[in-house]
């Protein structure tokens, strides 16, 4: 899924096995612009039936840029990124597309199949809190899988090893019990 704005696209990444899309448990969003993100707003809209999301598991990819959030009833989370000292998102003079948040899903008791997660409301803040106008204000639809995986894998860490805190994810297609 893309979100395709006048100035910036907003992206998430999935994983290709056996020329099929295999969603994980998370979403992993990346924005690239031609002029400077400072701030990001959203809500996300889940099936709390099926998926539980918490406070912890939204976390910025990027250190000097706080994230806020707020998981409200009903299966919606309202988050809200930026700098407090007018840190950028994304800093055009030295790339022109980043990672810059991870949502983590966990299955609701022993739920095991997919399912839909909305992104709504989207806001991007240029310099001076100016909005980033997007061409389409229909929420965009992700899909999150608590499926089994096909393969056991290990991914390449994120966003880097220097960084104080690193993730590295992994997928086991056998049970241990």
């Amino acid at each position: 899924s893309v979100i395709f704005p006048e100035e910036a696209k907003l992206s998430t990444n999935s994983i290709k096995i056996d020329h099929k899309d295999i969603k994980k448990s998370n979403i992993s969003l990346s924005i690239e612009a031609d002029e400077d993100i400072y701030g990001i707003q959203f809500d996300i809209k889940y099936n709390p039936l099926q998926v539980i999301l918490s406070e912890e598991a939204i976390v910025s990819k990027i250190p000097s840029v706080n994230i806020y959030n707020r998981i409200k009833e009903g299966g919606i989370a309202r988050v809200l990124m930026f700098g407090l000292a007018s840190e950028k998102i994304l800093d055009i003079t030295t790339d022109r597309i980043v990672d810059f948040i991870d949502i983590q899903f966990k299955p609701m008791d022993k739920f095991r199949g997919i399912s839909v997660v909305e992104l709504l409301y989207i806001t991007l803040a240029g310099k001076a809190g100016t909005e980033i106008k997007l061409n389409s204000s229909s929420p965009q639809v992700f899909e999150v899988s608590f499926v089994v995986p096909h393969t056991t894998s290990l991914s390449k860490n994120y966003p880097n090893p220097f960084n104080p805190i690193t993730f590295i994810d992994y997928e086991i297609s056998e049970s241990s019990i």
